[in-house]
């Protein structure tokens, strides 16, 4: 039988505006007609978890307004449990997501009611609604001490910690050693390790660094596909080649497909190629989630 999986994170509404090239300090630069999506890591990582047929339940917060009640319907139209998420007096937290026409962005995403997420809120609801050794997902916009919480939590109820750091910041040597995996990007690697990423062998040393701190841990590597380590020794999987629409939200569909995985009782090198996959996948369609016209 199947682990539940648990997204404890953020859940967002995306305003995306395609522009002709990212603008610089400065600049000013038009756009188009601005879009609002559904979006957050949280809400992002939980639609990958059920594209990828596991039962995932959402922890987070959304806000007294429209944009959260739509962020709620999106998401169970994805098929994804929203009974773990608060409905706060604060505005849904919103990511600001400017995308080129080759398909890289630039972000800024602010908290809402994503930062009123409590320690308190998280360990209630693992407890209640994780079943027996759930996988505990988690990303980096909810406040830290709740991120830490539900490490502490997974532990008690023998689950699966994983942590996404994204964005980079700096946690604790406890946080860091529950992760199995953590998963980072190449930037938040170098965060991490001081040692900047220039090649494949250069990002199977640091994974390999990160596994001696951690129980297990993965970087991916965007179109160079990812590296991971257990410890031993430090493997790498190509990305599939494919055409480029929107990387927005690839990053958390290679790590919901990589927690379903688990869940489904898959080892660490069959959850890194469900994540590539996954990935490889969403960057041909425009949006962190797929269509409604894609959703089984």
């Amino acid at each position: 039988m199947s682990a539940k999986v648990l997204v404890v994170g953020s859940i967002n509404v995306d305003l995306t505006i395609k522009v002709a090239h990212l603008p610089a300090p400065g600049e000013t630069i038009h756009g188009s007609e601005p879009q609002f999506l559904p979006g957050g890591k949280g809400g992002n990582q939980a639609v990958s978890v059920a594209a990828s047929g596991a039962e995932v339940i959402i922890i987070g917060a959304v806000g007294e307004d429209d944009h959260g009640a739509a962020a709620l319907a999106s998401l169970k139209q994805q098929n994804v449990d929203t009974q773990g998420v608060d409905v706060k007096n604060s505005a849904t937290g919103t990511a600001f997501i400017f995308i080129e026409s080759s398909g890289e962005n630039l972000i800024v995403v602010t908290g809402g009611a994503n930062s009123l997420v409590t320690p308190q809120d998280v360990e209630t609801k693992i407890k209640v609604l994780g079943g027996e050794n759930p996988v505990v997902l988690c990303q980096m916009e909810l406040p830290l001490e709740s991120v830490e919480r539900a490490a502490q939590v997974a532990e008690e109820v023998d689950g699966r910690f994983i942590l996404n750091l994204a964005p980079a910041a700096k946690i604790s040597d406890y946080l860091l050693g529950q992760c199995n995996p953590l998963i980072v990007n190449e930037t938040e690697a170098t965060f991490l390790t001081g040692q900047r990423i220039a090649s494949i062998e250069d990002a199977l040393k640091s994974v390999q660094e990160l596994a001696g701190l951690t129980r297990s841990a993965v970087i991916t590597l965007g179109a160079d596909g990812a590296v991971w380590s257990e410890g031993q020794s430090a493997q790498h999987k190509p990305s599939e080649k494919v055409q480029v629409v929107d990387t927005t939200g690839a990053g958390d569909a290679f790590v919901g497909a990589l927690a379903a995985a688990f869940s489904q009782g898959l080892d660490l090198a069959r959850a890194v190629a469900a994540g590539l996959t996954a990935g490889a996948k969403t960057v041909q369609h425009f949006g962190a989630q797929p269509p409604k016209s894609q959703v089984g």
